[in-house]
Protein backbone atom coordinates (compact mmCIF):
# COMPACT_ATOMS: atom_id res chain seq x y z
CA UNK A 1 0.00 0.00 0.00
CA UNK A 2 2.93 2.33 0.63
CA UNK A 3 3.76 2.34 -3.08
CA UNK A 4 0.40 4.02 -3.74
CA UNK A 5 0.77 6.48 -0.84
CA UNK A 6 4.25 7.53 -1.98
CA UNK A 7 2.94 8.42 -5.44
CA UNK A 8 0.87 11.19 -3.82
CA UNK A 9 3.20 11.88 -0.89
CA UNK A 10 6.81 11.14 -1.95
CA UNK A 11 8.14 12.12 1.50
CA UNK A 12 5.70 9.84 3.39
CA UNK A 13 7.30 7.58 5.96
CA UNK A 14 6.17 4.20 7.18
CA UNK A 15 7.74 3.44 10.55
CA UNK A 16 7.37 -0.10 11.80
CA UNK A 17 8.17 -0.41 15.49
CA UNK A 18 8.94 -3.87 16.83
CA UNK A 19 10.49 -7.11 15.76
CA UNK A 20 9.08 -10.28 14.38
CA UNK A 21 9.35 -13.09 11.87
CA UNK A 22 8.54 -10.77 8.94
CA UNK A 23 11.38 -8.28 9.50
CA UNK A 24 13.64 -9.67 6.75
CA UNK A 25 10.72 -10.04 4.34
CA UNK A 26 9.61 -6.43 4.92
CA UNK A 27 13.16 -5.16 4.38
CA UNK A 28 13.52 -7.12 1.11
CA UNK A 29 10.05 -6.09 -0.08
CA UNK A 30 10.55 -2.38 0.65
CA UNK A 31 13.91 -2.37 -1.14
CA UNK A 32 12.45 -4.28 -4.07
CA UNK A 33 9.68 -1.70 -4.36
CA UNK A 34 12.11 1.21 -4.15
CA UNK A 35 10.80 2.31 -0.76
CA UNK A 36 14.06 2.19 1.19
CA UNK A 37 13.76 5.97 1.82
CA UNK A 38 10.14 5.62 2.96
CA UNK A 39 10.02 2.46 5.10
CA UNK A 40 11.89 2.25 8.39
CA UNK A 41 12.05 -0.68 10.78
CA UNK A 42 13.09 0.52 14.23
CA UNK A 43 13.25 -2.83 15.95
CA UNK A 44 12.01 -3.18 19.52
CA UNK A 45 11.57 0.11 21.39
CA UNK A 46 10.74 0.33 25.09
CA UNK A 47 8.95 3.62 24.40
CA UNK A 48 7.12 3.44 21.06
CA UNK A 49 4.83 6.33 22.05
CA UNK A 50 7.11 9.00 20.63
CA UNK A 51 6.69 7.41 17.20
CA UNK A 52 2.94 7.03 17.61
CA UNK A 53 2.39 10.56 18.91
CA UNK A 54 4.07 12.14 15.87
CA UNK A 55 2.20 10.03 13.31
CA UNK A 56 -0.50 11.20 10.94
CA UNK A 57 -2.15 7.80 11.45
CA UNK A 58 -1.54 4.40 12.97
CA UNK A 59 -2.21 1.62 10.49
CA UNK A 60 -2.67 -1.91 11.81
CA UNK A 61 -2.58 -4.67 9.22
CA UNK A 62 -2.67 -7.71 11.48
CA UNK A 63 -4.27 -10.92 10.30
CA UNK A 64 -5.40 -11.65 13.86
CA UNK A 65 -5.13 -10.10 17.30
CA UNK A 66 -6.46 -10.71 20.77
CA UNK A 67 -6.66 -7.15 22.03
CA UNK A 68 -4.90 -4.76 19.63
CA UNK A 69 -3.49 -2.52 22.34
CA UNK A 70 -1.66 -0.34 19.81
CA UNK A 71 -5.02 0.99 18.61
CA UNK A 72 -6.01 1.98 22.14
CA UNK A 73 -2.58 3.54 22.71
CA UNK A 74 -2.81 5.52 19.46
CA UNK A 75 -6.28 6.77 20.37
CA UNK A 76 -5.03 7.80 23.83
CA UNK A 77 -2.31 9.81 22.07
CA UNK A 78 -4.80 11.51 19.74
CA UNK A 79 -3.78 9.71 16.54
CA UNK A 80 -6.32 8.57 13.92
CA UNK A 81 -6.36 4.81 13.29
CA UNK A 82 -6.89 2.57 10.30
CA UNK A 83 -7.10 -1.18 10.74
CA UNK A 84 -7.83 -4.23 8.70
CA UNK A 85 -10.90 -6.20 9.77
CA UNK A 86 -9.08 -9.05 11.55
CA UNK A 87 -10.83 -11.36 13.98
CA UNK A 88 -11.51 -9.67 17.34
CA UNK A 89 -10.58 -6.17 18.32
CA UNK A 90 -10.59 -3.61 15.54
CA UNK A 91 -14.37 -3.35 15.31
CA UNK A 92 -14.81 -3.18 19.06
CA UNK A 93 -12.29 -0.34 19.33
CA UNK A 94 -12.80 1.66 16.12
CA UNK A 95 -16.36 0.86 15.06
CA UNK A 96 -18.40 -0.62 17.90
CA UNK A 97 -21.58 0.31 16.04
CA UNK A 98 -21.12 -2.48 13.46
CA UNK A 99 -21.18 -5.30 15.96
CA UNK A 100 -19.88 -8.80 15.76
CA UNK A 101 -17.04 -10.10 13.65
CA UNK A 102 -19.51 -12.46 11.96
CA UNK A 103 -21.23 -9.49 10.32
CA UNK A 104 -19.61 -8.89 6.95
CA UNK A 105 -18.68 -5.32 6.19
CA UNK A 106 -20.92 -3.93 3.49
CA UNK A 107 -18.43 -1.23 2.58
CA UNK A 108 -14.88 -1.83 1.39
CA UNK A 109 -13.65 0.96 3.64
CA UNK A 110 -15.77 1.51 6.71
CA UNK A 111 -15.59 4.90 8.39
CA UNK A 112 -16.29 3.89 11.95
CA UNK A 113 -17.09 6.16 14.85
CA UNK A 114 -13.49 6.16 16.07
CA UNK A 115 -11.45 5.00 13.07
CA UNK A 116 -11.44 3.34 9.68
CA UNK A 117 -11.60 -0.37 8.89
CA UNK A 118 -10.68 -2.00 5.60
CA UNK A 119 -11.07 -5.54 4.34
CA UNK A 120 -8.61 -8.07 5.71
CA UNK A 121 -5.59 -8.75 3.50
CA UNK A 122 -4.92 -12.36 2.55
CA UNK A 123 -1.56 -12.76 4.33
CA UNK A 124 0.25 -14.00 1.25
CA UNK A 125 3.91 -12.96 1.06
CA UNK A 126 3.96 -11.33 -2.35
CA UNK A 127 7.10 -10.23 -4.17
CA UNK A 128 7.89 -6.65 -5.14
CA UNK A 129 6.98 -7.51 -8.74
CA UNK A 130 3.44 -8.67 -7.89
CA UNK A 131 0.53 -6.27 -8.37
CA UNK A 132 -1.27 -5.03 -5.28
CA UNK A 133 -4.23 -7.04 -4.11
CA UNK A 134 -7.65 -5.39 -3.96
CA UNK A 135 -7.38 -5.28 -0.15
CA UNK A 136 -3.96 -3.59 -0.32
CA UNK A 137 -5.40 -0.99 -2.69
CA UNK A 138 -8.23 -0.37 -0.21
CA UNK A 139 -5.72 0.07 2.59
CA UNK A 140 -3.79 2.61 0.52
CA UNK A 141 -7.02 4.43 -0.29
CA UNK A 142 -7.92 4.64 3.41
CA UNK A 143 -4.48 6.03 4.27
CA UNK A 144 -4.81 8.61 1.51
CA UNK A 145 -8.26 9.58 2.78
CA UNK A 146 -6.70 10.52 6.14
CA UNK A 147 -3.78 12.35 4.49
CA UNK A 148 -5.92 14.16 1.89
CA UNK A 149 -8.91 15.11 4.02
CA UNK A 150 -7.90 17.35 6.93
CA UNK A 151 -11.52 17.51 8.13
CA UNK A 152 -11.80 13.72 8.31
CA UNK A 153 -8.45 13.43 10.11
CA UNK A 154 -9.42 16.15 12.59
CA UNK A 155 -12.80 14.52 13.19
CA UNK A 156 -11.04 11.30 14.18
CA UNK A 157 -8.47 13.19 16.28
CA UNK A 158 -11.28 14.84 18.23
CA UNK A 159 -12.96 11.51 18.92
CA UNK A 160 -9.79 9.79 20.15
CA UNK A 161 -10.21 10.84 23.79
CA UNK A 162 -13.78 9.52 23.87
CA UNK A 163 -12.62 6.29 22.25
CA UNK A 164 -9.69 5.74 24.60
CA UNK A 165 -11.76 6.60 27.68
CA UNK A 166 -13.85 3.47 27.06
CA UNK A 167 -10.72 1.46 27.96
CA UNK A 168 -9.74 3.40 31.07
CA UNK A 169 -8.94 1.10 33.98
CA UNK A 170 -11.78 2.51 36.11
CA UNK A 171 -14.30 1.89 33.32
CA UNK A 172 -13.05 -1.67 32.81
CA UNK A 173 -12.98 -2.31 36.57
CA UNK A 174 -16.62 -1.21 36.86
CA UNK A 175 -17.62 -3.49 33.96
CA UNK A 176 -15.87 -6.46 35.58
CA UNK A 177 -17.51 -5.80 38.94
CA UNK A 178 -20.92 -5.59 37.27
CA UNK A 179 -20.21 -8.83 35.40
CA UNK A 180 -19.10 -10.86 38.40
CA UNK A 181 -21.37 -9.12 40.88
CA UNK A 182 -19.88 -7.28 43.81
Amino acid sequence: AMTVVVKSYPQAKLVIVGEGPYTDYIERLSKGMGLENNVFLTGFKTNPYVYIKHSKAVVLTSLMEGLPTVLIEALALGVPCISTDFTAGAREILAPEIGSESVKLEESIYKGTYGMITRLCDGVEYSAADPLSYEEELLAKAILMILDDATLAENYRQKTVEAATRFDIKVIEKQWLEEIGD
